[in-house]
């Protein structure tokens, strides 16, 4: 079933959409955060289908589609909107595609997972009960330019 909400952005974070339950960002925002095409994002899943659960990305339904072009979060089909049903990805999606997409941005998202990664497990390993990221890999944020718009 959908979950659509009459405001379908996340609160202060505008790209980021709630569907099906999910916190997720559609395919030309991922695209555009990692400075490649829409297609080179779709086709890295297709591609890599066994990588992608549905936990990952899924595409969106009709009834989505309608509801996110009449919001004015997307562009309808034929006025720069796509001819398919876009993909979203969720956060686990977007940081799966990031491994798998060649380019400098998916590259530095990839860095900075792991900069977080280290330093939870780090402050885990020394019996830390709070976690506290002081400043992960400076520049390396990619999510910065969806986040300010475009």
């Amino acid at each position: 079933m959908t979950d659509l909400a009459d405001d379908d952005a996340v609160e202060d974070v505008p790209h980021v959409l709630r569907i099906r339950g999910q916190d997720v960002m559609l395919d030309r925002t991922v695209a555009h955060a990692f400075g490649v095409e829409t297609r080179a994002v779709n086709q890295a899943v297709s591609r890599n289908e066994r990588k992608f659960s549905e936990d990952h990305t899924f595409q969106l339904s009709e009834q989505e589609v309608e509801h996110l072009t009449s919001q004015g979060v997307m562009p309808k089909p034929g006025r720069g909107g796509s001819r398919t049903a876009p993909w979203v990805f969720s956060m686990k999606g977007v940081a799966r595609l990031a491994t798998i997409i060649n380019s400098p941005q998916a590259l530095r998202a990839t860095d900075l997972i792991m900069d977080v990664f280290i330093e939870v497990w780090k402050q885990v390993s020394q019996g830390s009960t709070e976690i506290a990221i002081s400043n992960p890999s400076p520049g390396c944020l990619p999510i910065r330019a969806i986040t300010q718009g475009r």
